[in-house]
């Protein structure tokens, strides 16, 4: 059954090798996937394309590309084409979608603004990494960077701290004094952070 979803489904993230947590393209939708004896398949939000925010299928995606999950339970989405990032929380039965950082653009281009909530700009994001922290890492593909968002109370601060921001360049950074070439998915936050 997993292999009729392969098509749609572009990303699978394992979380205590019982769900897989995927997102789809076409359906702009996060998906639960639970591993027993058969797969049991669950939109947990989305289904259609828009940049609202809501529970379970009221919420929409354009895009998601990025998917993590930290140690709460909390999934972090990249919205690449709306260029923010999303917090799916579960909340009894039902999910709850907010944007923690960035402007919904509605597929428009994005920026490379620091700061706080929906003042940062991200420019099609496509890859998060959610640490023990409740930091959220995430790889801005068209800006070339990679950007942490730190949870404050109840905001998200969001920095730049690797690549220089629409610099293309093809080396590794440790800081922000150098260049990506266009970072693609969360392999590249290991390497940024651990150098």
């Amino acid at each position: 059954m997993l292999e009729a979803f392969a098509p749609i489904m572009t990303r699978l993230f394992l979380r205590a090798r019982i769900f897989l947590f995927a997102f789809s393209f076409l359906t702009f939708s996060v998906t639960r996937i639970q591993a027993a004896e058969s797969f049991t398949w669950t939109t947990l939000a989305g289904g259609a394309q828009g940049t609202n925010d809501g529970v379970n299928g009221s919420a929409q995606f354009y895009f998601p590309s990025g998917i993590a999950v930290d140690g709460a339970g909390n999934l972090f989405v990249a919205d690449t084409s709306n260029n923010t990032i999303r917090k799916v929380a579960p909340a009894g039965p039902d999910w709850v979608v907010t944007t923690i950082a960035g402007t919904a653009a509605f597929g428009a281009a994005g920026g490379t603004n620091d700061g706080v909530n929906g003042a940062a700009q991200f420019w099609r994001p496509n890859g998060v990494w959610a640490d023990k922290n409740g930091n959220v890492f995430v790889v801005d593909h068209y800006t070339h960077t990679i950007r942490k968002i730190t949870p404050v109370g109840t905001n998200w601060v969001v920095t730049t701290i690797a690549g220089l921001g629409q610099t293309m360049a093809t080396r590794m950074a440790r800081t922000a004094t150098r260049a990506f070439g266009a970072p693609r998915e969360s392999r590249w936050i290991a390497r940024a952070i651990s150098m």
